[in-house]
């Protein structure tokens, strides 16, 4: 059985706290305890509180947490590595829960017994809404049908969005008057004065195809598929190059042995200046077109060689789901 579960951040019943946990299988231990966690309560409320017992079950068994059982969580979910650890330590958790639950005040057990079926209606449907806000930012990221020409409003439509579009205190390069930036999703949109699309900007991590190319496809790839370009050129500043000798830079501090010689020392700066001193990096640009109608351009790192933007006038080709508002939106 493979489980796909979407987590409800901050109501965890019960935490499961091991000492064998490790950061990365946080996800696995809090979605054990929590569906653990609220079997424990259900089975402690319908020995305490038969009067809820009716309407406790029927909530429960309409709910997502019905569906699986700890052992089928540990399974789908656990690294090989701990699935024994975890089978055998389950027995425990479900007993400490059990006695969390019993060990409460009658009155506040019986109060949480009492709202136990609109509290578990009340999960069950922020799951669902924080899975459409997933499955939205995820279509934000492979589609983009936004063309030149396209209305302002339909920008607005498609990214479910009332913020309008920054403007520029100048006209900029290409004429353009107005943009948008989402950064969660690597795209840009430049509008003209009238608000209409003018040109569409993609980059990292943006993953969507962009007239058959997409971010971190090869030279080879493009030459295959589009030919040799019209023009190249210097384009962006490199960003992935920065950041390689920035990180090569901190690399050369780092491996200094503590305490290091003078020597050593004078020898990790001349490293670093070297560096510094290296041609400031651009992209390589490879145009395809350029005109008023059309516009296709694909920039490479000059470290990677990979395409790391790219430049249009035109989004994806693909329709796009019908998105759900996203609170994780963020518009520059």
């Amino acid at each position: 059985m493979r489980i796909r579960l979407t987590l409800i951040a901050g109501l965890p019943l019960i935490t499961a706290q091991l000492a064998f946990a490790s950061p990365s299988d946080g996800e696995v231990f809090w979605t054990l305890g929590f569906f653990e966690g609220l079997r424990v309560q259900k089975q402690v409320c319908e020995e305490k509180y038969l009067e809820f017992k009716d309407k406790n079950e029927i909530a429960f068994r309409a709910s997502p947490y019905s569906q699986a059982t700890g052992e089928e969580i540990i399974n789908s979910m656990a690294k090989d590595d701990q699935k024994q650890k975890l089978l055998a330590y389950l027995p425990k958790l479900r007993t400490d829960a059990r006695e969390k639950f019993m060990g409460m005040r009658p009155e506040v057990l019986k109060g949480m017994c009492a709202d136990y079926a609109v509290t578990i209606e009340k999960f069950a449907q922020n799951a669902v809404a924080k899975k459409k806000k997933l499955n939205a930012n995820e279509n934000f990221l492979v589609s983009c049908p936004i063309n030149a020409g396209d209305s302002l409003s339909k920008v607005k439509k498609f990214f479910q969005i009332t913020e309008e579009p920054k403007q520029a205190e100048r006209p900029i390069l290409g004429g353009f008057r107005y943009s948008y930036h989402f950064p969660a999703y690597g795209i840009y949109i430049f509008f003209d004065s009238a608000k209409l699309v003018q040109t569409l900007r993609f980059d990292s991590p943006f993953v969507g195809k962009i007239e058959g190319i997409s971010i971190g496809d090869s030279k080879e790839k493009i030459l295959r598929l589009k030919g040799e370009p019209v023009k190249r050129f210097d384009g962006f500043p490199d960003t992935d190059s920065l950041e390689s000798r920035k990180k090569r830079k901190t690399e050369i501090i780092e491996n200094l042995p503590d305490p290091s010689s003078k020597e050593l020392v004078r020898k990790a700066f001349a490293q670093i200046v070297e560096i510094d001193h290296l041609p400031f990096p651009y992209t390589e640009a490879w145009l395809y077109k350029s005109n008023e109608r059309a516009l296709l351009r694909y920039d490479f790192s000059s470290s990677s060689g990979k395409v790391v933007t790219v430049l249009s006038d035109k989004g994806t080709t693909e329709t796009s789901a019908t998105n759900e508002p996203s609170s994780i939106l963020e518009v520059n």
